[in-house]
């Protein structure tokens, strides 16, 4: 009996099974009875591994094997790996094992798949490269199966702090690295900008009121991350007054709320020397109101009455030395910081009673210019600006009047106005009779 081109696949047993039809010298008649029993020294891949043969059945007594030994290969065992190798971004390469199985591996083996991406950075499909690890990694292969994945951005967190700041006419936000929580370590991240944004149309924004805080990232590692806007405030500046040096004398506060009327609805306040004044005022009786400006959006106080309109001081602390005291009768002056509301215009033109949105162009009773110019129909412009409207009717249409908040202010096609509040202005037209002779 001889055995030819013996070869199996990895199994982790010794067991060599023989089929008949590989034996070469048994009988037709014998090959429902013999068997060839085959076993290797071990139980690893190889080739030219040696087997021990053997005979057995009824009718085994009719033969000899040509050879007590033989050789043949085993070869490696290929396993398929199942799940998912999709991630958040951390920084590096590997793939979570604990997201995926190894199957079709021999019961006891030691056997371990290692994943990794080409690249650590954030992506759709990208390759992995996987390797085989364990005592018995030799025994196995992954054959030609081709994995891909996709490494997710991570979302960054602001620490827990309050970012909001006081008045200082600027948009720039104070952030550092360290104030944003689940950056990579080693990674190439910068702030490029940290700034305060409107809330409705993420516009950079220094005026006082809620805002976004909002912050653009440089580096090569950028895109690897996402930072949400975070919703914080700037704030009413606050000014201390305190003395610098000098006699001990006491002084007062007079509050200039319109930058010319001294003490306009605000009482003076009497302060004693070592103490300091804070905005808003406390005492015993009463907290100090904010004062009001029609068109106007209170702010601050200031020192400086050239400043009526905005802080450029970096502190929201002004030193007055007891000199400066003295040559102003021991009275400081605290002016009250404006902005300027914003007024927003929404013109309709109305056409037999019914919205210009109705009606196509061609049917539109008429158009109009403001201030000299064809322009759309929500305009935004300062408090108590002086604006010309002109309404022009097209053919077949009469002009009829103008309303401010359903209001009729004009019959006439040309009006002037100052601006006060926020306003809807309709303009008016009705299709004109046609005679037909």
């Amino acid at each position: 009996v001889e055995l030819q081109d013996y070869q199996k696949v990895y199994d982790a047993t010794l067991d060599a099974p023989i089929a008949l039809s590989s034996v070469v010298g048994i009988c037709d008649d014998d090959l429902d009875t013999i068997t060839i029993t085959g076993r290797f020294d071990d139980k690893n891949v190889g080739n030219d591994k040696t087997i021990h043969l053997g005979i057995a059945g009824v009718g085994a007594s009719n033969y000899v094997l040509g050879n007590q030994t033989a050789l043949g290969d085993i070869t490696a065992r290929e396993v398929v790996l199942e799940g998912t190798f999709d991630k958040i971004y951390d920084g590096q390469t590997i793939v979570d094992p604990s997201n995926f199985l190894v199957l079709n591996v021999c019961s006891g083996d030691n056997l371990a798949a290692n994943g990794h991406y080409e690249d650590k950075h954030v992506g759709e499909n990208k390759n992995i490269i996987f390797t085989l690890d364990g005592t018995d990694a030799q025994n196995y292969t992954l054959g030609t199966w081709v994995y891909t994945g996709t490494i997710y951005q991570k979302t960054l967190t602001f620490a827990q702090k309050d970012f909001s700041k006081q008045y200082d006419a600027s948009a720039d936000a104070d952030v550092s690295l360290s104030d944003i929580e689940g950056i990579a370590d080693g990674d190439d991240i910068t702030i490029e900008k940290a700034q305060y944004v409107d809330v409705f149309n993420l516009q950079p924004d220094a005026t006082v009121g809620d805002k976004y805080l909002q912050i653009t990232f440089a580096g090569a590692d950028k895109d690897n991350y996402i930072l949400e806007l975070l919703p914080t405030a700037i704030k009413l500046r606050y000014i201390t007054l305190q003395y610098h040096y000098g006699d001990e004398a006491d002084y007062k506060v007079e509050f200039v709320a319109d930058g010319e009327t001294i003490n306009k609805g605000i009482e003076t306040q009497e302060v004693a020397y070592g103490f300091a004044v804070n905005y808003p005022l406390y005492n015993e009786i009463n907290t100090l109101a904010s004062p009001s400006r029609a068109g106007y959006d209170f702010v601050g106080w200031t020192l400086d009455k050239a400043n009526l309109l905005g802080f450029t001081e970096a502190t929201n602390t002004n030193i007055v030395d007891i000199q400066t005291l003295a040559q102003n009768n021991w009275t400081i002056h605290l002016y009250a910081v404006w902005q300027i509301q914003k007024i927003t215009l929404q013109i309709v033109v109305m056409t037999e009673n019914i919205a210009n949105n109705d009606f196509a162009e061609s049917e539109l009773g008429g158009t109009f210019t403001f201030d000299g110019q064809s322009t759309q129909t929500r305009i935004e412009c300062a408090y108590h600006e002086t604006h010309t409207i002109v309404a022009i009717a097209n053919q077949f249409f009469n002009f009829e009047s103008i309303e401010f908040n359903g209001e009729v202010v004009s019959t006439r096609a040309e009006y002037q106005f100052q601006t006060s509040e926020n306003a809807t202005i309709k303009l008016n037209f009705a299709r004109s009779e046609v005679s037909v002779v």
